[in-house]
């Protein structure tokens, strides 16, 4: 009698079809990108965005956007919890999902009707 493979077996087939197709698709990618690229393709086939005005936000805009809402009092807790995930995301250069920046955009915008602003650390001042 034959076995089938599994759900994770399966899987792990299927991404090895992907990071054959992304090696193909990128001749210039060095031994070991292969997996991450063909990580980030997938994910953002399943949902999440390569493009978005979430991107354009540094990480360090929604840690701090985050402890003002705490200090002030402005967003729920849930909102708080939300912004300072965000900026973990942003952190790592995480792919979001659709959901994940309609959700900071609307944050985004009660912060900065409230009074919050950000000044980067990056740039200089003036």
């Amino acid at each position: 009698m034959e076995r089938y493979p599994t759900l994770s077996q399966r899987d792990v087939i299927r991404s090895f079809v992907n990071v054959l197709d992304v090696c193909q698709q990128h001749p210039d990618c060095e031994p070991g990108q292969e997996l991450s690229l063909a990580y980030k393709e997938e994910r953002v086939r399943k949902g999440r965005l390569s493009e978005s005005e979430i991107y354009d936000y540094e990480p360090g805009y929604f840690l701090a956007l985050a402890g003002w809402a705490r200090k002030s009092d402005t967003l729920t807790g849930w909102d708080r919890k939300f912004a300072y995930g965000m900026g973990v995301c942003r952190s790592r250069n995480w792919v979001i999902t659709e959901k994940q920046e309609r959700v900071a955009l609307r944050i985004i915008r009660i912060a900065e009707k409230t009074g919050f602003f950000y000044v980067s650390s990056s740039s200089p001042p003036g």
